[in-house]
């Protein structure tokens, strides 16, 4: 693909390099921020949202990319819905969800990210790979990514360091004898996988746009609208939750990454309890039993204190809890290395390195933003090195210093945030009327006036607008916006929660506030070895500034570019699904290409709203470059594939993500105040809260989680790479024998303990096989839907579900398929005898873009107003309101029937790159 590809990169290289600012010539990355209608919401309800894609260096809204990714999953992990969006010129698209009402209540996500997005922001899974007891009905193993906890596609013979025979291990299961093994141990042994599906596969990002929205069960009667209720989701029978995490746990964070011995450092620390909620709690620093320092928690559960480690010294911070004491050991100090300290005020960052080493080294410490280089210096062998810079002199945002070698050997490295918001921010502001007492079904009109940093009016500026009913709002700790999401949410690991306190003033308080939140959730979202030598960075997908096929042809038990006598042809066709179509309107594309010499084609298609019928098929020619015959028919020993690069991995929930605070922020309260009732100021582990045993709630194999459609399940899986190359991918494929696909697919990232794995099983219903081997007709022709009921989360959580009527793997198999302490139940479902798929190749349900819906705002004017009960919670929504010259803006909207008081919101990207944002 990349010799085929080499014009339109090249194009798009010279674009990038267009549009760098000086000092690097690496390409901008891309940022996403959705702008939503509202913070809650009802099955059955509509998310409506406004997109803005912008370039990282800058937040201009000049990206890349066209087109656009969002998607919604539910709390479990399962995709609900994936849409493609187009881009404008101004860099906005616009669409909505509509939560179907017989899904469960939950924490949804929405997430949002441009293909471009995909070569940023993540982290490689390495090759340890663990294998565990999978406890098939015919023994066995799987295999486990172990930082990611993904099944691994592995096609290989494994020679594992217990001792073992070399034993078969196709597509992630080791076909070995269950005697042989004892169930719950791990077995761990070292090797490389496919380099390619794996960089791709699992990777861990954190570059996407994510917001958690609540959605509740509908009231059961209009008149109960204040009602929230989210149900626990019970489908599989009794259980209760077991923490896998302490319950309390402190975290110690070096400034710099390392403790040097007799160099002073400053360390951050968190303390929280086990479902992970910070703690403002207070402990001592003692060494060797000796106490030297207190312990006092700064903002949000978090503080700071700075040591001089000694060798040789035990350190460790002690919290006490009436008779109870926990202690946790700081990490180990090293005898070389660099201790770097970053301080600032209100007008310099003041920057400080000291280093430890026996023998010179030629260090350098560059300073980097959003992918920039913005300063490099040199620290001429110095032990200590320091340098002020104004703050002035550097871009506002989360800004990077790294201390690195010749090399690239990282010795230190942390970021600090510059606060220049009065210089980006934008107001829109209500004028000329009140927000005074509404009356039911009222018609109201508010006048908007939009102005820049600098108080002049934004004349044709266009932005999203939502205005709510302001009792229906529900309290959260995601109280950010476009300003604090661009600038800080999107450029460190993890949620944020009330990220606005942090811009709220540029004062010691909230500046030290804000230096421990990025010494404990930062990361490198930008790599500095790209930004120095941008040579050497590795793109795996291009900006999606048209609609592309690309795919790949893959030999199957024949060798297939070994002669230049056996080219190959693939063909693709898109065919319109619509019925009563005309003639020229079947295809909406038709084309036939050969792919380079490894394998690779791309097809250029004309972009279409709604989904069609994708056809790929690949077949030899003859020496002479005819076809081997008229019609177009696909060749068994050739493998098609379509490129995969939507992302796989998870996101965990943060408690702040999942939870309300406890008092709702008012005016006459300082945040200060406003924290501490959000964060328990004291807190005793034996009065923690314990999972009831709830009552008897019978299995409900009738309410799925998720219902997928099985062609669209193994496209997915052989576009990532589940494939055996042992098998033809056709008709005999034995799904049978790689089970862990669906196993795999339920479980995810949760995996089963070493105490309880008996409660995880997965069970699938392989009734129709009995159909599928009496029947002439192909495994895959058959079978039509795939459906999930389960209650465990495909998220990394930090429990686990423990069945209260749960039976050992022992009992399970000897019992047959009616144990009761199972996690997960699989139905496969056929089609009915008189309909079967007709495969041919690698056939698609294809998505294209998804068509505008316009928000619905009634008209009160002529109706009996007696007659209506309206309880909407968003009482108007326009994603594309336009200021006029003087930048005002006028809305005419009618009141709901309860509302008296509403919530303006307003959000947005002027063309210069300012954020909007409503007072």
């Amino acid at each position: 693909m990349r010799r085929l590809l080499t014009f339109i990169f090249a194009t798009i290289s010279m674009t990038l390099s267009a549009q760098q600012s000086s000092g690097s010539s690496l390409p901008v990355q891309e940022k996403v921020y959705l702008h939503i209608d509202n913070n809650t919401y009802f099955l059955g309800d509509t998310i409506w949202y406004k997109a803005y894609v912008v370039l990282a260096d800058d937040n201009s809204p000049e990206p890349l990319s066209r087109i656009l990714y969002v998607e919604l999953l539910n709390q479990q992990g399962y995709l609900m819905e994936r849409q493609q969006l187009v881009v404008d010129r101004k860099g906005q698209a616009d669409g909505c969800f509509a939560i179907n009402d017989s899904l469960f209540a939950g924490y949804y996500e929405i997430r949002a990210f441009t293909k471009w997005m995909m070569n940023f922001g993540y982290e490689e899974a390495d090759s340890w790979l663990r294998f565990r007891w999978h406890g098939s009905l015919y023994g066995g193993f799987y295999a486990v990514d172990e930082r990611t906890s993904y099944i691994a596609p592995i096609n290989a013979e494994m020679a594992f360091s217990a001792g073992r025979s070399r034993s078969s291990f196709s597509n992630g299961y080791l076909h070995a004898a269950a005697a042989d093994w004892i169930p719950g141990t791990e077995y761990e042994h070292s090797f490389s996988i496919d380099p390619d599906n794996e960089r791709k596969n699992y990777r861990q990002y954190s570059n996407l746009f994510s917001r958690v929205l609540p959605v509740y069960s509908r009231p059961d009667s209009i008149e109960n609208y204040r009602r929230r209720i989210m149900p626990a989701k019970i489908t599989m029978g009794d259980y209760t939750v077991r923490w896998k995490t302490p319950e309390f746990d402190v975290k110690c964070y070096p400034e710099g990454g390392n403790l040097i011995e007799g160099v002073p450092c400053r360390i951050a620390w968190e303390s929280m309890n086990q479902e992970l909620e910070r703690l403002n709690v207070s402990g001592v620093l003692t060494a060797d039993g000796e106490v030297v320092d207190t312990l006092q928690p700064l903002h949000a559960g978090r503080g700071l204190f700075t040591l001089t480690p000694q060798p040789g010294v035990k350190y460790e911070m002690v919290f006490s809890f009436g008779d109870d004491r926990f202690k946790f050991r700081l990490p180990e100090s090293v005898e070389e290395g660099v201790s770097l300290c970053v301080e600032q005020d209100d007008v310099a960052v003041l920057f400080t390195a000291r280093s430890r080493f026996t023998t010179p080294h030629d260090l350098t410490a560059g300073i980097y933003c959003r992918g920039r280089r913005i300063a490099s210096f040199l620290l001429d062998g110095k032990d200590t090195w320091q340098k002020a810079i104004y703050s002035d002199d550097l871009p506002e945002g989360v800004n990077q210093v790294v201390v690195h070698d010749r090399q690239g050997t990282v010795y230190a490295d942390r970021l600090f945030f510059i606060n220049k918001c009065y210089e980006s921010r934008a107001n829109v502001e209500v004028i000329g009327i009140p927000n005074r007492p509404y009356r039911p079904l009222e018609h109201i009109r508010l006048n908007l006036l939009a102005t820049d940093a600098k108080g002049r009016p934004l004349s044709d500026e266009t932005f999203s607008v939502s205005i709510r009913d302001a009792d229906q709002l529900d309290p959260s700790f995601a109280t950010g916006n476009v300003m604090t999401n661009l600038l800080l949410e999107s450029e460190i690991r993890g949620f944020v929660e009330t990220p606005d306190y942090y811009f709220e003033a540029d004062d010691s308080l909230h500046r030290q506030a804000l230096d421990l939140l990025l010494m404990i959730q930062g990361w490198r979202r930008y790599d500095w070895r790209a930004v120095e030598h941008p040579e050497t960075a590795r793109f795996d997908y291009l900006p999606e500034q048209k609609t592309i096929i690309y795919g790949e042809v893959i030999p199957l038990r024949k060798k297939l570019f070994g002669s230049k006598d056996r080219k190959i042809e693939v063909s693709c066709t898109l065919v319109n699904l619509n019925d009563d179509l005309a003639a020229d309107d079947y295809y909406l594309f038709k084309g036939i290409i050969e792919p380079d010499t490894s394998g690779h084609f791309a097809f250029a298609y004309d972009p279409f709203y709604g989904k069609v019928r994708l056809d790929m098929k690949a077949r030899y020619v003859t020496k002479d470059g005819e076809e081997t015959g008229n019609i177009f028919h696909h060749d068994p020993k050739i493998f098609l594939r379509k490129e995969y690069f939507y992302p796989q991995g998870l996101k965990a929930y943060s408690w702040y993500e999942t939870h309300q605070p406890d008092l709702v922020k008012d005016r006459r309260l300082s945040w200060e105040e406003y924290q501490e009732e959000i964060y328990a100021s004291e807190w005793i582990p034996m009065v923690s809260i314990r999972a009831k045993r709830r009552a008897h709630a019978k299995r409900q194999l009738n309410r799925p989680v998720a219902e997928l459609d099985f062609l669209d399940f193994m496209n997915e899986k052989w576009d990532q790479g589940y494939f055996d190359p042992y098998y033809l991918i056709d008709g005999s494929y034995n799904l049978l024998d790689n089970q862990v696909l669906l196993d795999g697919y339920v479980r995810m990232q949760y995996l089963p303990s070493t105490t309880n794995y008996e409660s995880h099983l997965t069970l699938i219903n392989w009734d129709p096989m009995d159909t599928l081997r009496a029947a002439t007709h192909s495994f895959i022709a058959l079978l039509n839907k795939i459906r999930i009921i389960s209650d465990a989360p495909r998220r990394p959580v930090p429990y686990e579900h423990y069945h209260e009527d749960r039976r050992s793997v022992v009992e399970h198999f000897q019992q047959g398929l009616i144990s009761t302490g199972i996690d997960s139940y699989i139905h496969l479902m056929t089609y009915p005898d008189s309909i079967r798929r007709d495969i041919d190749g690698r056939n698609y349900n294809f998505q294209g873009f998804t068509r505008p819906v316009e928000f619905y705002n009634p008209d009160y004017s002529k109706a009996k107003l007696t007659e209506v009960k309206d309880y909407r919670r968003t009482l108007y929504w326009n994603p594309s309101v336009k200021t006029d010259r003087n930048g005002q803006i006028s809305i005419d909207f009618y009141n709901n029937s309860v509302c008296t008081t509403i919530d303006v919101s307003a959000e947005g990207i002027t063309k210069y790159g300012q954020f909007i944002i409503n007072k």
